[in-house]
């Protein structure tokens, strides 16, 4: 909806083929509870009802992790009140994991790393993620990308990855499954190769104008002094 907006959050706009009145959804990804600001979710709110004409503007705040923050803003002088303001909730970290554990929205499995389970259940969670993610997203890329979100998210230890690598191998998927990670490893492996081409080009750039300066100063010399040994 261009850039005129406070580089805060991600109006959406919705709109029915049958004419209804359109309505905008406003999304907000906090991972850190404690810096979420209701104030400024509101202004936000305010400015594009005013932009755009309309009041059917709905706040929605996505938090990544649980914690403490504000469910609503009351303006009041103690015997009027002047504005009561409330958004939508979807706090992930305070919902069950066994209810959404078979979900068919690929987004819901691989969030499950972030909802509420039992610590010992990480490397169980983060393989119904990667499960559903192989399951119901057919682009490769993707795969490749929030598979990584999966094991980012899950917080997995070395033992545990190696445990949900071999669990995956065991899967009805394991060839697709195990290409996950194969791609992983190659896409590592390119970045790797890249950066090594980058370090050689610098380091033959930084040889060269050294070999340039010593050229430049000998001929210095040489024009001063005549004729003077080589410089090293």
């Amino acid at each position: 909806m261009g850039d005129r907006f406070r580089e805060l959050d991600t109006p959406l706009l919705v709109e029915w083929q049958e004419g209804k009145e359109a309505v905008v959804f406003i999304l907000e990804e906090e991972s850190d509870p404690g810096r979420f600001s209701i104030h400024r979710l509101a202004r936000y709110c305010l400015d594009l009802a005013e932009l755009l004409g309309m009041d059917r503007v709905v706040p929605v705040v996505i938090f990544l992790r649980p914690g403490r923050y504000p469910q609503k803003l009351v303006l009041t002088s103690g015997r009027r009140v002047y504005l009561r303001f409330r958004y939508l909730i979807c706090d992930l970290g305070r919902l069950p994991v066994d209810q959404y554990l078979q979900s068919c929205n690929v987004v819901t499995r691989i969030l499950l790393p972030l909802m509420k389970y039992a610590r010992r259940r990480r490397v169980e969670v983060c393989l119904r993620a990667l499960e559903g993610l192989i399951e119901l997203e057919t682009n490769l890329d993707k795969r490749l990308k929030y598979g990584d979100f999966v094991v980012q998210y899950g917080g997995l230890n070395g033992t545990e990855q190696a445990e949900l690598e071999r669990c995956l191998a065991q899967s009805t998927s394991r060839e697709v499954a195990m290409g996950l990670f194969q791609e992983a490893r190659d896409e590592a492996k390119r970045e790797g190769f890249q950066q090594g081409i980058q370090q050689g080009i610098q380091q033959d750039r930084q040889e060269a104008l050294q070999e340039g300066l010593l050229k430049a100063i000998q001929f210095g010399l040489e024009l001063k002094f005549g004729s003077v040994p080589q410089l090293p």
